[in-house]
């Protein structure tokens, strides 16, 4: 598996816009400075998880046999959490007003849960489970990496990188608890940044969301 073609150029998604002078000149400097660094951040961490992932693709199975746990951090949901993490998700679209489907992925992208509001459009069962693999493999919220795969972003190539394809839209959160990655909450149905909305309130209620 070979990773995506990476810029190089390290520039921010956006420009400062028009130079000023004084103190203007400086606020944009500020600003314009936080940008890079938040783009660099995210473009590191990404890369990081691609490497891991190419890593672990070229690994035989009998060597990854019994890690499914690690010191000090147990890395799967119970189903109390599942339950309750699809439970709290329906709780916030209904107080939204929107119709959704929630996935829950454990931390390997496999399925642990789903459930469909009868009245959600039955592409967002498939939205919600994509936006779910794709928070869950880059261990990044959907809605921080949607300026990466734009056409002249770093990671353009990365939707279709991988054989089961990822999704850009809002929605996807990654759960983790102490730091530790332990699967991905993925909602769709209503506007993205909607989804967003309910799939982060679902991780910070239990407590997921760190």
């Amino acid at each position: 598996m070979s990773l995506p073609s990476i810029s190089q150029s390290g520039q921010a998604f956006s420009s400062a816009g028009p130079q000023a002078t004084g103190v203007d000149q400086v606020a944009h400097a500020g600003q314009a400075n936080r940008g890079q660094a938040h783009h660099k951040y995210l473009v590191d961490a990404i890369r990081r998880r691609l490497q891991l992932l190419c890593t672990l693709a070229s690994v035989p199975s009998k060597h990854t046999k019994g890690t499914r746990t690690m010191a000090h951090h147990p890395v799967d949901l119970s189903n109390d959490e599942l339950r309750d993490l699809l439970d709290t998700a329906r709780t916030e679209a209904e107080r939204a007003g929107i119709k959704v489907s929630v996935t829950v992925l454990d931390r390997g992208g496999h399925l642990l849960g789903f459930v469909r509001d009868q009245d959600a459009l039955l592409i967002s069962g498939e939205t919600s489970t994509r936006k779910a693999y794709t928070a869950v493999q880059l261990d990044a919220a959907t809605a921080e990496v949607v300026d990466a795969v734009k056409p002249d972003g770093p990671f353009h190539s990365l939707p279709t990188a991988l054989d089961r394809p990822l999704l850009f839209i809002a929605g996807g959160v990654p759960l983790r608890r102490d730091g530790v990655l332990v699967g991905a909450i993925g909602v769709g149905g209503g506007a993205p940044e909607q989804d967003h909305a309910v799939a982060t309130a679902a991780a910070a209620a239990l407590a997921l969301a760190s």
